[in-house]
């Protein structure tokens, strides 16, 4: 739960409201539990997918039903489109449970801003004001969970990652649970079924796969065991097989239908020029062992091994380990036996056991792993693009003059946010309908600036300091309630504040107790925040007198936040700083913002922003930003100068007249 600003106070009942809603629902398996999709997906291999031998197949299926009652909402996808595992699919819409949402969204404000009030007053509960306000919490954390499960329900996503093989449904159209609405077909991952002797294979070992666009490594997840399939393979293979190798894959790489072999017997590449001159009804090669008598050997054609190597053809032989192929140069005769050379071009693969890896491949034929060239997936991973959670967090007008959790969370859309917090996406019509309840809050307080002249019009006294209090509080409130769609511990919590709201989330909530800040610690930061909040209201009244250009202004304010940022990293101990990188490495602090001496830990205090006295203490870090002194004029300078004017008008006008007088007389 965030703290209103940075401040660093006890849990108050609103913030224990909060963290109780978090706190539940964290615990509540049935809401941490996501509704499960009927699905045709198995763990590993679905071995009832129509996958053609030596061609690239997907790995498994999945029909994707409705988990209820509803009417399809916004639904964009066709034939052929690619989704992400996750992805939302549809919304089943129910104007019912929108009205319920907001209902309970509605309470949960009004018990909020109750249990502040109370707060607010100073008066001590007693025992029966306390157990009212923990029904209260209680109340309104069953009304939000209750709500949130049904919704959850109405969201589909996509189980697996895939191309859209089949669409059943259509906007608008009313569904029935269990209605199936399309049929997915995963593209993340492939298998390639290819004939094997079952004694040289183990299930989970590495294997070379050769495509016809280049290579790549596989794992056997699979053993298939003799078959029809396996049938024209069986005077070739002592004990034939089909091995199921699964290959990781991605749009655009290794496209369904690709030709894939292993480079072991029974397979051979032979040129196309040669392959061409055979009988198409019944090939037969001749190959030759050594000097024995060469021998004619009857071959399957499979198919073209190109484009990669665009002169093969795989073939499938009764091929023995030391044979070459070989053409007739000269026919034998009675008394001189045959005359024959070697064809340089063949390449007939070895009775591998097992069968070999990549590595093993390229050692052993170097030349070939030459041609063929390795298949490298792209982006972050093979499961796909990581989503980036460094959005813009401050209009660009602001950059410069707020931190990051100085501006409405709920301005974000519901995709950044969801982002940023690590939700599920079947908690995207969650995330948009809550945004959207506080976003009617946040343009009714006129919180959603988009420059700095903007401020001083969102709060009645025009404040900076105002604003940021304002804007504070919804942020606790509408975190309060969006925490209780995300099951994330502590850690996780926090290191997604850090991340991407920046370093100065150290002092929210839990921060303080995961960092185990001191008292004195606290105590320091306290006066640093008056000081630096001092300073910045300085800057903003100046501006807006016009005394400050606008861009001296956002250099000067920028300097400012620098330099409280680089006061809190001196706050910490090394240890400390040492925990914050392993809890959130993307928000360590950069140790070029952090002074050389040792971080103060006790009564001792970093020079606060704007105070010269501290600039010139001993102690004082040298390589801290320091905030330019900014004179203050009075207020009422103006009228003393015009006053003063005025009585030295007054006492011309009356030297005056008296020389006239006296010239006169």
């Amino acid at each position: 739960m965030l703290l209103t600003r940075f401040r660093l106070v006890a849990l108050r009942p609103t913030a224990v409201l909060a963290f109780g809603i978090f706190f539940s629902l964290a615990c509540d398996s049935q809401l941490s539990a996501q509704p499960k999709l009927e699905s045709s997906a198995p763990s590993a291999s679905d071995l009832n997918i129509d996958a053609e031998l030596f061609r690239l197949s997907p790995t498994r299926t999945a029909t994707v039903t409705a988990p209820t009652n509803g009417t399809v909402s916004k639904f964009r996808w066709r034939l052929g489109d690619q989704v992400k595992g996750g992805e939302v699919i549809l919304v089943l819409e129910s104007e019912r449970l929108r009205l319920e949402l907001e209902r309970a969204l509605g309470n949960f404000h009004r018990t909020y801003l109750s249990l502040q009030a109370a707060e607010e007053s100073g008066k001590e509960q007693t025992a029966e004001e306390q157990e009212i306000n923990s029904l209260a919490r209680r109340a309104a954390v069953s009304e939000l969970r209750e709500v949130f499960h049904k919704i959850q329900r109405l969201t589909v996503t996509a189980p697996i990652s895939g191309r859209i093989e089949q669409v059943y449904v259509s906007e608008g159209e009313l569904l029935r649970t269990g209605q199936p609405l399309l049929k997915l077909i995963e593209t993340n991952y492939s298998q390639l079924r290819i004939p094997v002797d079952t004694r040289h294979v183990v299930v989970g070992q590495e294997v070379c796969l050769l495509f016809s666009e280049g290579r790549k490594s596989g794992t056997l997840i699979d053993v298939l065991p003799e078959s029809a399939e396996t049938k024209p393979y069986a005077d070739l293979l002592e004990r034939p097989g089909i091995a199921v190798v699964r290959v990781s894959n991605q749009p655009g790489l290794l496209e369904t239908g690709t030709l894939g072999y292993v480079p072991a017997h029974p397979f051979a590449l032979l040129s196309k020029d040669y392959v061409s001159g055979l009988d198409k009804n019944s090939p037969v090669v001749t190959v030759q062992k050594g000097e024995e008598p060469f021998t004619e050997l009857p071959v399957k054609i499979i198919g073209s091994a190109g484009p990669a190597t665009p002169d093969y053809t795989l073939v499938v032989g009764p091929f023995q380990d030391g044979e070459v192929l070989v053409e007739v140069v000269t026919p034998a005769t009675a008394d001189v036996p045959a005359v024959t050379k070697p064809i340089e071009t063949a390449i007939i693969f070895p009775r591998a056991d097992p069968l070999m890896t990549t590595e093993q491949f390229e050692a052993r034929f170097p030349a070939l792993a030459d041609q063929l060239v390795r298949l490298v997936l792209t982006g972050l991973g093979e499961d796909g693009d990581k989503s980036d959670i460094a959005e813009a967090v401050v209009p660009r007008g602001l950059e410069g003059f707020l931190f990051p959790l100085e501006y409405p969370i709920a301005a974000a859309d519901a995709e950044t946010l969801l982002n940023r917090w690590g939700m599920e996406r079947r908690n995207l019509p969650i995330v948009d309908v809550v945004r959207g309840y506080f976003q009617q809050e946040i343009n009714r307080k006129r919180l959603a600036v988009r420059t700095i002249d903007e401020v001083k019009y969102a709060t009645e006294s025009g404040s900076l300091k105002d604003y940021v209090d304002a804007v504070g509080a919804i942020n606790d409130e509408f975190l309060a309630v969006l925490l209780a769609v995300v099951e994330m511990d502590d850690e996780t919590l926090f290191g997604r504040l850090l991340t991407a709201y920046g370093a100065e989330a150290i002092l929210e909530q839990p921060g303080p107790q995961l960092l185990n800040l001191t008292p004195e610690q606290t105590e320091q930061v306290e006066r640093m925040q008056d000081g630096f909040e001092q300073q910045r209201q300085v800057l903003f009244e100046q501006y807006l007198r016009g005394k400050l250009p606008v861009d001296q202004y956002r250099a000067t304010s920028q300097q400012a936040l620098n330099a409280w940022r680089q006061d809190l990293a001196l706050v910490l101990t090394p240890e400390q700083r040492e925990r914050l990188a392993e809890l959130t490495p993307a928000a360590a602090i950069p140790s070029e913002e952090i002074a050389e001496t040792q971080p103060a830990t006790s009564g001792n205090s970093p020079a606060e922003a704007g105070d010269p006295a501290s600039e010139e203490d001993d102690e004082a870090p040298t390589r801290r930003l320091v905030i330019p002194e900014l004179k203050q004029e009075s207020a009422m300078l103006p009228f003393l100068i015009l006053g003063g004017g005025v009585v030295v008008v007054l006492l011309l006008l009356i030297v005056g007249y008296v020389i006239y007088r006296k010239r006169s007389s």
